[in-house]
């Protein structure tokens, strides 16, 4: 038959100044090493979820999508840096007629919408020489290298009468505020109309 100690012979083992904080370690202790366990299953877990599972795919589409943010992000921040960059080195030259155009300043540009070309008719080519008669003749935009399709919103330079798609030329013009084919100043011919 088993003897158990009662609480005052278990006292008289333990004299209350030798160590009285033994039940506190002893729990902390087991706690911290149940945390311990507790990370380790948890790892186990997840290893084996991402590698022998259907969740496999998930994770790998989750980190897939993570990088094409990423990537997305860095490719913004670059084209900021790139058009920063633009407007600081025209300013730099001292030009005023250099300095990019603003909202207000694109309106003053008139949109249009793109001419229809008439077969037979001789058209303007990108250096304003008349080319031959054509069967047909669409333009292109030099900025996108896209067709204008006919009756699409389009601007033209206000010298030269260079066209091209509205977003296109908009966004050049916030950069730079030349034509994009002959480089005539835009600036300082919307002054003098």
């Amino acid at each position: 038959m088993k003897h158990y100690l009662s609480a005052d012979e278990l006292k008289d083992c333990y004299p209350e100044d030798s160590l009285p904080y033994l039940p506190i370690l002893t729990l902390s202790i087991s706690v911290f090493l149940s945390f311990i366990y507790a990370l380790i299953t948890l790892s186990f877990l997840y290893h084996y979820l991402r590698t022998h599972s259907r969740l496999r795919v998930v994770f790998t589409a989750l980190e897939q999508r993570d990088e094409l943010a990423a990537i997305e992000q860095q490719m913004q921040f670059a084209n900021y840096l790139q058009e920063q960059l633009l407007n600081h080195l025209d300013q730099d030259r001292g030009d005023p007629s250099m300095v990019p155009l603003n909202s207000p300043e694109l309106r003053r540009i008139k949109l249009e919408k793109a001419p229809s070309a008439k077969p037979g008719k001789p058209l303007l080519d990108k250096s304003n020489n008349t080319t031959a008669p054509t069967e047909s003749s669409t333009d292109v935009c030099s900025i996108c290298c896209d067709e204008v399709q006919p009756k699409a919103l389009v601007r033209r330079m206000p010298e030269c009468r260079h066209m091209f798609h509205q977003k296109c030329i908009d966004s050049w013009l916030k950069m730079k505020p030349t034509c994009p084919n002959c480089n005539r100043k835009t600036r300082e011919v919307m002054q003098f109309n």
